[in-house]
């Protein structure tokens, strides 16, 4: 299981420890801000700072469960997805 989730996991730290935006302006689309609700590395502040990512409507969801909320149960998330796309 290791050789399968440590890449993956690597390309993601990766990707967000060098990430740079492009440009300073906000973006004009809708977005979403997810969070467990018992996410002890992720307050609901900072899930909030997505905010002023966009000049769009915007919304903070949070999924029961914890940073990994995905792996507990992925239902809530996919009903959450079929919610905002429908």
């Amino acid at each position: 299981m290791r050789e399968i989730l440590l890449p993956p996991l690597r390309a993601d730290v990766e990707m967000h420890e060098n990430y740079k935006p492009v440009s300073e302006q906000p973006l004009r689309t809708p977005l979403t801000s997810l969070r467990g609700t018992e996410d002890a590395l992720v307050s609901r502040d900072q899930a909030r700072e997505w905010r002023a990512a966009t000049v769009a409507a915007f919304e903070l969801l949070e999924i029961p469960g914890h940073h990994m909320y995905l792996a507990d149960d992925p239902a809530p998330l996919l009903a959450a997805i079929g919610r905002i796309l429908g």
